[in-house]
């Protein structure tokens, strides 16, 4: 990062990427897009891990819990899903009443918060 070179581009997404995220152990990049998919990538390579695709609309935002078991994903759908990272099982899916622009965790993991716009 000293020089700004490109040590990699990832290629995979069908439409724009708009939230990316590492791992807090720095071994995996997490990218989400409005393809409504979700990419795990082995950040030492670029290699392609898993494809989470269960949301219906574009995946705004991503955030990987402090411990990085779980990924919480916010989306237009109107949801927020949270993803076993290990085999990329979504453990729960919260309903909203609007778009989820920004998903976060506490520095404990015991709570998931999320912020969205106001609605109309």
């Amino acid at each position: 990062m000293a020089d700004g070179t490109l040590v990699r581009n990832l290629s995979g997404h069908t439409d724009r990427v708009s939230a990316l995220v590492f791992t807090p152990d720095g071994l995996v990049l997490v990218s989400g897009s409005s393809d409504r998919t979700i990419k795990l990538w082995r950040a030492e390579d670029g290699a392609l891990l898993r494809t989470l695709s269960e949301h219906t609309g574009a995946v705004l935002s991503i955030a990987c819990s402090p411990d990085g078991q779980i990924l919480a994903s916010g989306s237009d759908d109107q949801s927020i899903k949270l993803w076993r990272v290990a085999d990329g099982t979504v453990v729960r899916s919260i309903p909203e009443p609007n778009r989820v622009d920004s998903v976060a965790f506490s520095p404990d993991a015991r709570r998931c918060f999320r912020a969205a716009p106001r609605a109309r």
